[in-house]
């Protein structure tokens, strides 16, 4: 049988509240910020990626899910009315709980005409504060800052750096791990830190 999560307690209060700290995140590249939580979440979901979910989707967009989890269905089916894709390039979102098997060379990076049509990955992380140091620059940043998502991803940054040379193609990306949020938008360069 299949279980239904519970969305906000309050879906009009925290849809705001979460849209606020989701807009905030990627305006400030490398800045963690809190989300307010819903009350219940798929398994395996940070509490932060289904207020991400409730906050980001509805029945215009089509989502990618790097995982089948017949409760995470319904919780995005009945949550936001957004369509399920199997197909990877045809997402406007994706979500991710395992970055190193996700493809990321397949997401849409919009038109020369219309940039704004690409795909927007949502990934869960074990921390957002826990990872090898990453300094990041470019819009939104006065000079640099540093950030540490935990993705396990040896091959992500070199992925980003492609990801980062199409711009203003490309998509955008928000980690996302316990009741927190870190966005990486497409214009902002990522180097790691040799330690």
């Amino acid at each position: 049988m299949v279980s239904l999560a519970a969305g906000f307690d309050e879906p009009v209060f925290g849809t705001q509240l979460a849209f606020r700290s989701i807009m905030e995140a990627i305006s400030f590249p490398g800045r963690v910020l809190e989300v307010v939580r819903p009350q219940g979440h798929p398994k395996g979901w940070p509490s932060s990626l289904a207020s991400g979910c409730l906050t980001l989707l509805d029945s215009d967009v089509t989502v990618w899910l790097d995982h089948e989890d017949p409760d995470a269905l319904n919780y995005l089916k009945f949550h936001t009315g957004c369509r399920i894709s199997p197909r990877p390039e045809d997402a406007d979102f994706a979500i991710i709980l395992d970055v190193a098997s996700a493809p990321l060379h397949q997401f849409k990076i919009g038109t020369d005409q219309y940039p704004d049509r690409s795909a927007t990955l949502l990934i869960a992380c074990e921390s957002l504060t826990a990872g090898a140091p990453i300094d990041v620059s470019g819009p939104g940043i006065k000079s640099t800052n540093r950030m540490a998502p935990n993705i396990r991803n040896n091959q992500f940054w070199g992925i980003w750096a492609d990801n980062n040379s199409l711009y203003p193609l490309g998509f955008d990306v928000f980690f996302f791990a316990d009741n927190a949020v870190l966005a990486l938008p497409r214009g902002v360069s990522a180097q790691p830190l040799e330690v």
